[in-house]
């Protein structure tokens, strides 16, 4: 029977009771690889790793009894004035050593992997930011690129949803009519003509103007903050939407990196991971209080040392350990390119 420990002092009690009286292996591209305990302090535990050019900030420590196998996940910390590594612990995997079926798949085959969380916000919190001097550098900065090409132009950054924003989320499109006056100019690519012509009533556009495009301002292509909105007094084909897209995506961009937007930075060890859950742990910090309460939406970043994505979750579950919290999250893909992203960090 499979158990699992998290709670670093029960995973210390392991660790005292055990690592100085079996063999310890690391693994290393699959392979057990001897290692030397020093010895469990305060900071972690201290060892003499295999001389090898790991990549990854984990480390898979195994070893084994009589009856069970001890897969152990540690976060490592960095080396002490005597070149010995300090490892914090994570979790402790412990089965049978006769049923092999537990571990197929687990830690001990991807130890390799770099998967960790960071770049966390509570959805809600995005438009608390919205206001920053930054923002309106940026979108002054970009906007201007449309000045002489179209009859208007404006950039919209609001922290509630409009008419307009609504009908983007909603379908997940951009707004694009070549000609007001011809509804079957409007292609399935974009948000439907009669779901727009209500907006338009009212309004002096379809007397002034002959074609519009609307596409959203995207903070880490997740959450809309807003529009650029262009009108022009003759028909647009896709090539003026194009136009208006790169403007759109350079700003989405910028805002996303450069935006001022309070998150939390610290890199979160992930524990278990699948395409409809992730589960990591976070220490109890004043950004903690911030951003996690349980059935909030956040944003977060898995990455791995090589590629970085990022997703939309809602928090599950929070479970206080020693000094971190375990951290639950339910992932929310709204497209195929979000389940492509997650099965290439999943089937390394």
């Amino acid at each position: 029977m499979q158990k699992e420990i998290i709670q670093i002092e029960q995973i210390n009690k392991v660790i005292d009771k055990l690592f100085g009286t079996y063999q310890v292996y690391m693994m290393v591209e699959g392979k057990p690889i001897p290692v030397i305990i020093i010895g469990n302090t305060e900071n972690g535990l201290k060892i003499k790793s295999p001389d090898f050019n790991l990549t990854s900030s984990q480390r898979v420590l195994t070893l084994s009894n009589k009856e069970n196998l001890f897969i152990c996940l540690f976060q490592y910390i960095g080396a002490d004035d005597s070149g010995y590594d300090i490892l914090k612990p994570i979790k402790i995997n412990i089965g049978s050593l006769t049923d092999k079926s537990w571990y197929k798949g687990s830690m001990i085959q991807t130890s390799s992997s770099n998967v960790h969380v960071t770049e966390i916000i509570n959805y809600n919190d995005v438009g608390k930011h919205l206001n920053d001097d930054k923002i309106k550098k940026i979108v002054k900065d970009n906007a201007i690129r449309l000045k002489h090409m179209f009859t208007f132009y404006k950039v919209v950054i609001l922290d509630r949803h409009d008419n307009r924003i609504r009908l983007m989320h909603n379908h997940n499109k951009s707004i694009f009519i070549p000609n007001l006056g011809d509804m079957n100019t409007v292609t399935e690519d974009f948000v439907p003509y009669h779901e727009y012509a209500p907006i338009l009533k009212g309004t002096d556009i379809m007397i002034n103007y002959k074609s519009e495009i609307c596409i959203p301002i995207k903070y880490r292509n997740h959450a809309i903050i807003g529009y650029i909105q262009v009108l022009h007094a003759n028909r647009l084909d896709i090539n003026s939407y194009n136009v208006v897209k790169l403007v759109s995506s350079s700003i989405n961009r910028e805002v996303s990196v450069n935006g001022g937007f309070e998150t939390s930075k610290e890199i979160c060890s992930v524990t278990e991971f699948s395409k409809e859950k992730i589960v990591f742990v976070h220490p109890h910090t004043v950004m903690f209080n911030k951003i996690f309460s349980v059935k909030d939406s956040i944003l977060f970043d898995i990455a791995d040392g090589k590629k970085r994505h990022t997703f939309r979750g809602t928090i599950a579950g929070l479970k206080p350990l020693e000094s971190n919290f375990k951290i639950e999250c339910q992932i929310q893909t709204s497209s195929p390119n979000e389940i492509r992203n997650l099965e290439d960090f999943l089937n390394e």
